[in-house]
């Protein structure tokens, strides 16, 4: 039943999710049943099962190289290669890219992922690729997404709490055509609203999401730390375009 359910999600995908206005279910950093976050096997993983989309964090090294990685240090998901010292309590912006490769992996055994090659696994597929950046942006990180989304720039979502990366934004969308047309998301943790942004991603409110979206219905809309059958089935009646889950697939079999 559980492969006949995949397939037919596999099937629905096949129609663009840009022309469509219902709720879409974003893999929250990959899909995470089963699989260590932030990994190209999770992003795999949710590519396979139909998600619509994929969430996946970005943290700069001292040379602006960009890695996937949540934390400000390697120390919670990775671990030394073996005969190797990776220096996993030393903050990520102070450490070399090669010092990086040389010396750890992800604690499922694999390389810890950098942007360029996250993008070229990710680069056949029409699904929404949501970017958060969790430090300001090296001028390699934008030319490559903007390289990579540059026919398809409708299914990128640039997402992040911090108001330096919302103001380059703005900036970028004045200057440049591409970035114009790339949606930037403030992520909050409460109901704030801000005039400057093309849409929100909130952390899933326990009361009054149905006033926050009435306020901020001309703005593209998201939820994240979504954990139920009954929250995505709230977020999807409310018209909330994104639904950003660790449970993809029990998102995906409550939106059929």
């Amino acid at each position: 039943m559980k492969t006949f359910i995949l397939t037919l999600i596999t099937l629905l995908n096949f129609i663009s999710p840009v022309l469509s206005e219902e709720s879409f279910c974003i893999s929250h950093r990959g899909n995470g049943a089963g699989h260590l976050e932030n990994s190209l096997s999770a992003i795999q993983a949710a590519i396979d099962l139909g998600s619509h989309g994929v969430e996946f964090d970005i943290v700069h090294t001292f040379d602006q190289e960009p890695i996937l990685m949540h934390d400000s240090t390697l120390r919670r998901t990775t671990r030394s290669k073996r005969g190797k010292k990776c220096p996993r309590r030393k903050k990520i912006n102070y450490i070399f890219l090669k010092e990086i490769k040389e010396n750890c992996e992800l604690k499922n055994g694999e390389d810890i992922p950098h942007l360029e090659k996250t993008l070229l696994q990710f680069s056949n597929e029409q699904k929404f690729l949501f970017i958060e950046l969790k430090d300001y942006p090296s001028v390699k990180t934008l030319r490559l997404l903007k390289k990579h989304f540059q026919l398809k720039p409708q299914f990128l979502r640039v997402i992040s709490f911090k108001k330096s990366v919302q103001t380059l934004f703005e900036i970028l969308k004045r200057q440049d055509p591409f970035w114009d047309k790339v949606k930037f998301l403030r992520l909050y943790l409460s109901k704030r609203t801000t005039s400057k942004v093309d849409g929100l991603n909130i952390k899933f409110p326990i009361t009054g999401l149905k006033k926050w979206v009435r306020k901020n219905k001309k703005r593209e809309l998201g939820v994240w730390n979504v954990l139920s059958t009954k929250q995505i089935v709230k977020a999807h009646k409310l018209k909330i375009k994104f639904i950003t889950t660790d449970d993809p697939v029990l998102c995906l079999e409550t939106l059929l």
